[in-house]
This record gives C-alpha cells, sequence and structure tokens, in this order.
C-alpha cells in the first residue's frame, strides 16, 4: 500500500498484537509522537489467521483465535483509529478493514475465518453512518478472494490434516490466487474514494472488483412454505 501513494516519506516500525486491545493505544500514540502535528490520513487493518485443526475435536484455540485476531482486533482497530480522527473540518479518517470474500459468501474450507470475516463486513456497515456522524471516520471493507500469501499456501502443507485438506480444497477452488500488489492497490483505492462509507468491496481472483449490495432485495419470501401467516408490513 506505501508503494502506492504519491511520494516519499519517512516512516516508523511498531510491533502490535491486534488481540491487545491496550496495544492499539501505544500504536497510535507513538504515531502522533513520531509526527507531530501532522493528521492522521488513513488506517489499514489487515490482520487474519485461518483456524487450525479440527474445530470439533480440537480445543478452544482453534475456533478463538481467529476469532479474536480477525474479529475482535478489526473493532479495537476501528475504536482507536476513530479516537484519533482528527474533527472536521479536516477531511475524514479513511479506515479500511481488510475482510474476505469468505465474510460475504460460504467457505466450507474455513467456516470459522469465514464467520470472522463476515462479522467484519457487518460491522462495517452497521457501524459506519455512526461513525461518520460523529467521530469523522469513514469506515470500509476490502473482501478479497484468496490472495497469494504465505498463510493460504501454507495452510496445504499443514501438519494437522483437517488443516491440510482445507487448504488444498481452497488452492483447488481458486487456480489463480491475487497478488498482494491487487490488494494493495484496491485498498488504497477505497481508501481514496470519499463517496465509499460502509462500502464492502469485493476483489475477485480475476482481478475484477465488484461493490457487495446490503439490504432487503436479497431476501425471499417463504411465508407460505413454513406455514407462517403475515400479519402486515414487509
Amino acid at each position: 500500500a506505501a508503494a502506492a501513494l504519491p511520494g516519499p516519506g519517512p516512516a516508523r516500525g511498531a510491533s502490535l498484537d491486534v488481540r491487545d486491545d491496550g496495544g492499539y493505544g501505544r500504536v497510535f500514540a507513538a504515531h502522533a509522537a513520531a509526527f507531530p502535528g501532522a493528521r492522521l490520513a488513513a488506517v489499514f487493518l489487515n490482520a487474519g489467521v485461518y483456524e487450525t485443526g479440527d474445530v470439533v475435536a480440537g480445543d478452544a484455540s482453534t475456533w478463538r483465535t481467529p476469532l479474536d485476531v480477525n474479529l475482535t482486533g478489526v473493532i479495537a482497530g476501528v475504536r482507536h483509529a476513530a479516537r484519533a480522527a482528527a474533527p472536521p473540518p479536516s477531511p475524514p479518517l479513511a479506515v479500511v478493514a481488510v475482510a474476505s470474500a469468505g465474510g460475504l459468501y460460504p467457505m466450507p474450507a474455513a467456516p470459522v475465518y469465514a464467520a470472522s470475516k463476515g462479522g467484519v463486513v457487518h460491522y462495517v456497515r452497521s457501524a459506519a453512518r455512526g461513525l461518520a456522524a460523529a467521530r469523522n471516520v469513514r469506515l470500509t471493507a476490502l473482501c478479497p478472494e484468496p490472495v497469494d500469501t504465505a498463510m493460504v499456501s501454507s495452510a496445504s502443507l499443514a501438519s494437522n490434516q483437517a488443516t491440510a485438506a482445507a487448504g488444498r480444497a481452497l488452492l483447488a477452488a481458486y487456480p489463480r490466487l491475487l497478488g498482494a500488489g491487487e490488494v494493495a492497490a484496491a485498498a488504497v483505492a477505497l481508501a481514496a474514494d470519499a463517496s465509499c462509507v460502509g462500502t464492502a468491496l469485493m476483489v475477485a481472483s480475476s482481478g475484477a472488483l465488484y461493490e457487495a449490495r446490503r439490504g432487503k432485495g436479497a431476501l425471499v419470501d417463504v411465508s407460505e412454505r413454513f406455514g407462517v401467516a403475515k400479519t402486515g408490513g414487509a
């Protein structure tokens, strides 16, 4: 993402466990100290892990870790970013939460991962308008199909048979993996588009971009099928 931004500039590194809410506070404080007087323009929340092993037979960490990293970590990141946002008349702070296409449709190879990323998408859609009005934050979600990263490629080689099988199924379903540069470019474009508030943008493995729409238009009335009589309203 940095390579896609105009002009050279100083950079600072910091380590962070996204499960640590206090850690976010320290990182944002360190940023403010390193760049005094500079307006924070964009935040990209990009941590993500798959479940490992058999969720049913394994211990609780098998499914709790992806929820803590992928969903709770994003919520913590958004709240600390919102605290750091400059008020109007400064431009809104762009916050891009990296979810997944698996948060938009079922992902049998990694159902807990999909649940956590679906939570990210729904959180973004639910919180965006309020954050825009109260905190001058423009919150969006980026939903890429599988990306050519160590996390994806190593899943098929895992020592745990369930994890390896899920990894192989994922790679078989997507013969072409997205490049990290493609996803970074989409993230920067989403952050730069002032019209995007609560937008969930999917990056397909072909490189095409799709806006995932929401609302009741996707619902099908099956009341008759279940013998339910409607009493009024939608």
